[in-house]
This record gives C-alpha cells, sequence and structure tokens, in this order.
C-alpha cells in the first residue's frame, strides 16, 4: 500500500529544487483522512489566490507554476485512487 506522503514524494522527486521546494512547503501534512486529491485542489486554489495580489515576479511565477502542478498531481491520483480502496488516500 501506498502512503499519501511517498506518493507524493515520488512525483516531487523530478521537479526542479525551487518547485519541489514550493510545493513541499504547501503540501506540509497530508490527510489522515478524506481526499488526497480534494486537499491537492484546495491548495492550488489558495497558490492562485496568492498568485493574484502577488506582484509580477519569480515569486509569483513559482506560485502559478505550483499551483499548475497541484492541479495535476490532483488529477492523477483521482484517476489513480478513484475506486474508493484506501490507497494513495
Amino acid at each position: 500500500m501506498t502512503t499519501p506522503q511517498q506518493w507524493l514524494a515520488k512525483r516531487f522527486a523530478s521537479a526542479p529544487p525551487s518547485l519541489r521546494e514550493c510545493l513541499e512547503s504547501v503540501v506540509v501534512h497530508t490527510p489522515t483522512e478524506g481526499s488526497l486529491g480534494a486537499l491537492l485542489r484546495e491548495r492550488a486554489e489558495r497558490l492562485l489566490r496568492d498568485a493574484t495580489t502577488g506582484a509580477a515576479d519569480r515569486e509569483t511565477a513559482l506560485k502559478l507554476l505550483a499551483a499548475d502542478a497541484l492541479i495535476t498531481l490532483a488529477c492523477e491520483h483521482d484517476a489513480t485512487f478513484d475506486s474508493g480502496d484506501g490507497d494513495g488516500r
């Protein structure tokens, strides 16, 4: 069985260092209950809100990239674990 932390760590590993750090800082704790996909979507929405209030700089661009990555991961998670068997939460 794959834990949510293992599932995320495997996907974050190939990200460039600055993006990986941003992703890890946003998803510090993964849920023990509920859907990881829902958590990833919620965190992506938060990043998008932050990006719209930020300056047009590298940090804002990084937030937008991280939001995109989190939405992609949420979709991948839901497609993989939609069977309701609990793997990956």
